[in-house]
């Protein structure tokens, strides 16, 4: 999850990736098959990669390594309290300076991009290569809108070419310089509460279908505690949005074809199309509702998987117990 430093772009989160792990054949069986293994900590926190959920190991389930680097934006404020209890809201007073420090950093690495000589190589600004040259990706942590204006700002001053933002819970505020800026925003998590104590208590749910009908292309994550554990949810955090105001289609497209697309395999992955890979689920019924969801079938990569896991082995058991049927 974290690393010691600071701007550290080099630390890979790839290899901490655990193919054993009871959690992915939990979140299978929703039909999670694919996800984004990211960093955390720090200001620039490391680069994220893909993988399906099918893999012996790490490399065995790698689909693109290293294909963007994760930043958190340095915080304007800060809340006080606790999820249940928020407190006051207070300002940063290190803001200015944490800001300037990522500055200084970037024209740093572009200074470094210039060298015709790179010996010896810095490996911190090695990571940064493909940002700044437009091939990567970069995803930067922010959510109150004048962090991310902030953001926007930076992304036009160092002319960065793929960037998302991650969490945005005030990115309806600022859906013009996003759409301007072809910015896209990685929901963190539907279910949770406002970021502000006196906001709309359903802000979070109607956020995805604000941001698409203003022209954002947008994404859905479970970040934040026990996200991995919680990525069983991502389908029924859709679902939420779709019934505050997001079309399904766009439901569907926000867990499938657009996170394709920010992680650049959207030619292989994403949608259902001839000589694309054979990764996809069946449901009884509706994906994105928890009452009637009920994946049958799933296949990743053409190969259809076991879509048995710890908790349903125990339904069968204590089922099995008690004489009565299961399906």
């Amino acid at each position: 999850f974290n690393e010691t430093g600071d701007l550290l772009p080099n630390v890979r989160s790839l290899p901490a990736f655990n193919a054993e792990s009871k959690i992915i054949a939990t979140v299978r069986t929703n039909g999670v098959l694919m996800g984004q293994i990211a960093p955390k900590g720090g200001t620039i926190s490391g680069s994220s990669s893909l993988v399906h959920f099918d893999g012996w190991n790490w490399q065995d389930a790698t689909v693109r390594a290293d294909e963007g680097v994760y930043m958190n934006w340095p915080q304007r404020y800060r809340q006080t309290g606790w999820w249940a209890e928020p407190g006051p809201v207070k300002t940063n007073k290190k803001y200015q300076a944490s800001l300037l420090a990522v500055h200084a950093y970037f024209e740093e690495a572009k200074a470094y991009q210039a060298l015709t000589s790179k010996h010896p190589e810095n490996l911190r600004f090695e990571a940064l290569t493909d940002i700044i040259a437009g091939t990567a990706r970069l995803y930067i942590r922010a959510n109150w809108a004048r962090d991310i204006l902030d953001a926007v700002q930076f992304v036009r001053k160092y002319e960065l070419k793929k960037v998302t933002i991650v969490g945005g819970a005030e990115a309806h505020l600022v859906t013009t310089e996003l759409r301007e800026n072809n910015i896209s925003v990685v929901i963190d998590r539907v279910h949770k509460l406002p970021i502000h104590p006196d906001a709309p208590i359903d802000e979070p749910y109607w956020l995805a279908g604000k941001l698409v009908s203003e022209g954002v292309l947008v994404a859905f994550a479970t970040n934040g505690d026990m996200e991995a554990m919680l990525s069983r949810n991502l389908p029924f955090q859709a679902g939420t949005a779709v019934h505050y105001g997001l079309p399904y289609e766009e439901a569907i497209r926000c867990l499938t074809q657009t996170p394709a697309k920010l992680v650049g395999v959207e030619e292989r992955y994403g949608t259902l199309e001839p000589g694309k890979s054979a990764t996809f689920f069946i449901s009884e019924g509706d994906p994105l509702d928890m009452i009637t969801n009920r994946v049958t079938q799933a296949f990743i990569e053409g190969k259809e998987i076991d879509l048995t896991n710890h908790q349903t082995e125990l339904y069968h058991k204590f089922s099995e117990k008690h004489g009565q049927k299961t399906q």
